[in-house]
């Protein structure tokens, strides 16, 4: 299972060396149109290059893949809430 694992992460790597340049080569020519190219925070002034918004839009996949296991998870959990498990059993076997 972890050989599985493992070719499964290096065809991801191999997918985001590939995808990753051209996406911010579309992103960058694709910032100057998105806000005049730049963003303030205050006095703070943050250029949008095509890498930068590369790497936010990982970020926000991350995030988002984050919160879908999370929902998951606790999904899985409110399903398990009602059902009793074999070791919560009174000793005499039957549910308590």
């Amino acid at each position: 299972i972890f050989s599985s694992l493992y070719t499964l992460v290096r065809l991801c790597l191999l997918v985001s060396f590939t995808l990753g340049p051209l996406l911010a080569d579309r992103l960058d020519s694709l910032a100057p149109h998105i806000a005049g190219g730049t963003i303030a925070l205050g006095s703070v002034e943050i250029v949008l290059s095509g890498v930068r918004l590369s790497l936010w839009f990982a970020a926000l996949i991350i995030l988002f893949a984050g919160a879908w296991a999370t929902m998951t998870l606790r999904n899985i959990a409110h399903v398990d809430d009602g059902v009793t498990r074999h070791d919560e059993a009174t000793p005499g076997g039957e549910p308590s």
